[in-house]
This record gives C-alpha cells, sequence and structure tokens, in this order.
C-alpha cells in the first residue's frame, strides 16, 4: 500500500475552521468532511507521509496509533471511491452521447398527458413511459385546466437505452435514470416558467413557512416528521405555508419562493391532523413509499404569496416521546446536513454559485428540533428570535 497520495486535480477548497468543504466540478458535486478528515486533506497537500499523519492524529485526538490508522485507511479508501484522490489520474465519468434528433423522431405515443395552470400561467406535461410521472399527476391534478392553451410544453420522451429524457417545447434539457433528478427538473422548468427572471441560489430538499412575514425553513430527510410539523403550524393563528416538499431559494437574497404543492399526509398523522383540517378525512387515500397517504391541499392563493426573508434553517425530527429541544448548530453542520440530503446548487456549479450559497448558510441561524409533540414544537418556533 503507498504511503503517499496526491490530490485529483481540479479540487476545490472552500475555507471552513470547522471541517472541510470540497468542490468537484468533474462530478458536479461538493462534499464536506469533519475536522479529521480536513487535517489528513492538508497533511497529503504538504506531502507527510500517512505514518506521520497517523502519529499527528494520536497526538491531535488521544487515540492509539491503531485506530488513527485505521481511520486514516478509512478515509484514503473513502476518498479514492469518490475520485479525490490520484493527481491527474483520475477516472472521468462516461458522457452519454446525445444520439437523438427529436424534431425528426417518430410522433410519440403518449401513455399521459395533462395540462395545467398555476398563477394565471398555463403548461402541459407529458410522458411516452407508464408511470415516470404518477406522482407529478398527483401533486398537480387539482390545478388541471384540461381546456386550456398551454404556453410551455414539458414532455418525458424514451431514448434508445429506456432512460427518460425531459424536453422543453421540444428542446431536449437532459436525460436520467434517476427519478428524483427527473421530478427535480420538471420541478425547475415549472418554477421558470411562473417567475421569469428569477435567478436560483439553491433547492434543497425539505418545507417551509412563514411567521410575521418572514420564512422558517425546514430541511429533512424522509421520516423525520416534516410534514406533520408544517401541517400542524399552518392551522395556527400567524403561520403561512410556503412548501412541503421543496425548498426554492432566489438568488442574491435566499429568500424562499412558494412552491405550495400538496401536503403529503402519512396514515400515522390523519387522526392528530384531521382536528385541525377536517378535509383531510375526505381526501383520497393512496399509496405511498411510506404506506397509506391522503394530499392536503393548500389554497389556490398560496401559489401568490410573496417570497419570504429566512429568519431560521431548523432541522426537524420527531422521536416519539421526547421532550422539545431547539439546539443552535454550527453553519458547517447545517451545510453537512443539507449536503448529505437532496439539494441542488445549479449544473453546472460553479464557485460563485457555491460562495453565494455558503454566505447564505454562515448569514442564516441554525437549528435542531427534537420533539415528542407538535403543539410542543410549535410553540418553541413561536419563540425564536
Amino acid at each position: 500500500m503507498p504511503r503517499h497520495y496526491r490530490r485529483s486535480s481540479g479540487i476545490s477548497e472552500f475555507p471552513s475552521d470547522s471541517g472541510l468543504l470540497l468542490f468537484d466540478p468533474l462530478f458536479n458535486r461538493l462534499l464536506a468532511f469533519n475536522q479529521a478528515a480536513r487535517l489528513l486533506w492538508e497533511s497529503i497537500d504538504v506531502g507527510v507521509s500517512l505514518d506521520g499523519i497517523a502519529a499527528d492524529f494520536v497526538a491531535k485526538y488521544g487515540i492509539s496509533l491503531a485506530t488513527a490508522r485505521r481511520d486514516i485507511d478509512a478515509m484514503i479508501e473513502n476518498w479514492q471511491a469518490l475520485g479525490l484522490l490520484g493527481g491527474d489520474d483520475r477516472p472521468v465519468p462516461v458522457q452519454a452521447q446525445d444520439c437523438t434528433d427529436w424534431p425528426q423522431a417518430p410522433p410519440s405515443a403518449w401513455r399521459d398527458t395533462a395540462i395545467y395552470t398555476v398563477r394565471d400561467k398555463t403548461f402541459s406535461l407529458a410522458s411516452e413511459m407508464p408511470d415516470s410521472l404518477a406522482m407529478m399527476r398527483r401533486f398537480f391534478r387539482h390545478l388541471e385546466t384540461p381546456d386550456a392553451e398551454p404556453g410551455l410544453r414539458l414532455e418525458v420522451r424514451q431514448t434508445a437505452d429506456g432512460s427518460p429524457a425531459l424536453l422543453l417545447n421540444g428542446r431536449e434539457q437532459f436525460r436520467t435514470g434517476d427519478e428524483a433528478q427527473l421530478i427535480g427538473g420538471i420541478s425547475q422548468a415549472v418554477l421558470e416558467y411562473l417567475h421569469p427572471g428569477v435567478e436560483w441560489l439553491a433547492m434543497m430538499h425539505g418545507g417551509a413557512v412563514t411567521r410575521n412575514g418572514r420564512g422558517l425553513a425546514f430541511p429533512a430527510t424522509s421520516g423525520s416528521g416534516k410534514t406533520t410539523l408544517i401541517a400542524s403550524l399552518i392551522a395556527r393563528e400567524g403561520f403561512t405555508y410556503l412548501a412541503d416538499d421543496l425548498i426554492v431559494l432566489s438568488a442574491p437574497s435566499g429568500h424562499i419562493v412558494p412552491w405550495p404543492m400538496p401536503l403529503n399526509i402519512k396514515e400515522g398523522s390523519w387522526t392528530l391532523l384531521s382536528r385541525s383540517h377536517p378535509g383531510l378525512n375526505d381526501a383520497p387515500v393512496h399509496d405511498s413509499f411510506r404506506g397509506a397517504a391522503r394530499l392536503l391541499v393548500a389554497p389556490s392563493s398560496s401559489w401568490y404569496a410573496d417570497p419570504a426573508p429566512v429568519q431560521a434553517i431548523v432541522f426537524p425530527q420527531y422521536a416519539a416521546g421526547a421532550a422539545v429541544k431547539l439546539t443552535r448548530i454550527p453553519a458547517f453542520e447545517a451545510i453537512a446536513r443539507l449536503l448529505n440530503d437532496r439539494i441542488w446548487l445549479g449544473y453546472p456549479m460553479t464557485d460563485h454559485r457555491i460562495r453565494a450559497f455558503l454566505a447564505w448558510i454562515n448569514a442564516t441561524p441554525a437549528y435542531s428540533l427534537v420533539h415528542g409533540n407538535v403543539a410542543d414544537a410549535a410553540r418553541c418556533l413561536e419563540d425564536l428570535p
């Protein structure tokens, strides 16, 4: 095993006192690592051997030499898999060849097509691939206007290798085998159509509400209880709904742009939320990847809300029986949490966009919220400065 390594060419590092942030433009990704990784990365850069780095780990962290070597080996293996080490000899992603001339392609036999109107703007969404838009259709159904004339045509076409390609008014934007990326691309296209001229700072998985004109952003992984918390908040006086699955930030301000899609309420929360949202009991039941669910549709006026400045970023986590606890967390921890879930910082990502997003994160208070009761969590959030 070699005792010296070289960083891969083209990797950018962003300053942080709390860890290590690396940008790899070749793979269009931003990565966050802890302080120990930062020490290893800096030591590799100046040519310190792994034995020397292990000795530094022992001195700095008070661990055994065997533990230090094991930790270093694990980080090295991870970085090699990510292509961060290897100098100029690094794997290059294979780019799919665009061989489809869509205007000359045979007419599509659409499997799914619909027309929607949002904010007085009409667009169509069609797919020739079965089930590819099932979730989008479900969430947009209440906005259907079948007799309207669309100003934007979104199409999902099937490529020769079977993967979907997204077309806007007949022009291909990208192709992907990742369903989440496809849905994200459709969402971005609709947002740009609804808000022409707006530049985007970031799009994150999560929800948002406003209180007294200021936004609370709730980035959260699936299963965190985020949707139940948001549904509870908007039933209380002073809170208004902005988004449940996608937090959209405009540039350069970082204000939250409304994306008030229906809230997908899982079965375990029906009884709790039906008290404050009586119509929930009458909503059709559908299957989600976490079981039976019903949609709570926001008022159409929600689409016309003004973008809101962000008061705080709150990472919620429901834990049965837990006392409510709101804890301020460092900006670097907030960044690491966001990067571990779905976040979009542009394609291709640029140093400028990353620096703007990091500046927004550093200027915005971030909290961890653990709770076992949504009413207690709501009262805690009402007391945020």
